[in-house]
């Protein structure tokens, strides 16, 4: 599985530097979560888009980011090896 994950899907109180900011996103907690429901899937590749640092107040969105990127990264490491000839 490829996961591409859109940082506009979170609510602009958490992510205020966002391509498309809107109203009734996810909450910082709901996106870690969903992401960590993750867990067990074969996911071979992630990546994470749309933070808009010119309109980033306070660097938010670029946190968030960062977390989701570490999130994503503990995801991967817990892949289990292909298991392949000798």
């Amino acid at each position: 599985m490829y996961l591409c994950f859109d940082m506009d899907v979170f609510d602009p109180s958490v992510a205020p530097g966002v391509a498309s900011p809107t109203w009734g996103g996810l909450t910082a907690r709901e996106g870690i979560d969903l992401l960590r429901s993750l867990d067990g899937l074969n996911i071979v590749a992630v990546d994470f888009n749309t933070v808009s640092p010119p309109h980033d107040v306070n660097n938010m969105a670029a946190h968030l980011c960062a977390h989701m990127i570490y999130e994503a990264m503990v995801l991967l490491s817990r892949r289990k090896a292909p298991v392949g000839p000798g």
